[in-house]
């Protein structure tokens, strides 16, 4: 059987007794069907992964007692994504899939073609917390609220490089841009909406030296296809899966 896996954002320690959230007790009690006496894995990034074990269980009340460290804590990948929200089971399936191939920030931007222009943020942390239980990395990834592409651009890191993933466009296919860049080159991604990046999207992108474009494919992705493309190359030339 598979070990439950919980995020706990609270320094862990051995023999620390922690009470859990309401949705925590609704998860291992009713999704999950644990009982009192059950061993589990909390984890941060902070302090690493550790053995626990379920200590109180009712209907709406939970506590967990840490038992000793099983994995210390790691450094991870540091790629942001940008991305235009999409409808709710798009957005959900490129939180997911982000949070999978290691990504640490997730950064929605409004866009002149978005179709979403509201995001319930806890929702979306949730799934990247849902997302991280899973896949067993350390880390959750940031969710930042929604904010206009040019608000983001303009407080923007420019020791960052931005790389713009485009459809029908004349520019240098991802791989190439990848590899012809110092491995210490920190790096983000930008995903355009379902109608893509309008001219004058890529007109103010296009104004700031830190903006890097590229093609991937003879194809026309989804939205959320590209995310997870693009990332699975970063991941496979420059990430942690070498």
């Amino acid at each position: 059987m598979t070990m439950v896996r919980l995020y706990l954002d609270t320094q862990l320690d051995t023999g620390k007794e922690i009470s859990l959230q309401e949705h925590q007790v609704h998860y291992l009690r009713n999704v999950l069907r644990c009982r009192v006496g059950d061993q589990l894995h909390l984890f941060n990034a902070h302090s690493g992964e550790w053995l626990a074990k379920l200590e109180g269980l009712t209907k709406s009340q939970g506590s967990v007692v840490v038992l000793e460290q099983i994995r210390p804590v790691t450094a991870e990948p540091d790629v942001d994504l940008l991305f235009a929200p999409l409808k709710q089971e798009a957005t959900h399936y490129m939180i997911e899939k982000a949070t999978e191939l290691g990504v640490a920030r997730l950064l929605p931007v409004t866009t002149e073609f978005v179709q979403v222009h509201k995001i319930n943020l806890e929702k979306l942390n949730r799934y990247g917390v849902d997302a991280a239980q899973q896949c067993e990395r350390l880390s959750v990834p940031e969710v930042l609220p929604l904010r206009p592409l040019q608000g983001v651009l303009q407080a923007w890191n420019s020791n960052k490089l931005l790389i713009v993933c485009l459809e029908r466009q004349d520019s240098v296919p991802l791989v190439q841009l990848l590899q012809g860049l110092d491995r210490s080159q920190q790096l983000a991604f930008l995903i355009g909406p379902e109608g893509g990046l309008s001219g004058k999207d890529i007109k103010t992108l296009t104004a700031y030296p830190f903006v890097r474009f590229c093609k991937m494919g003879p194809r026309i992705l989804r939205a959320e296809t590209a995310a997870a493309a693009a990332l699975a190359c970063y991941q496979s030339l420059r990430g942690d899966w070498q």
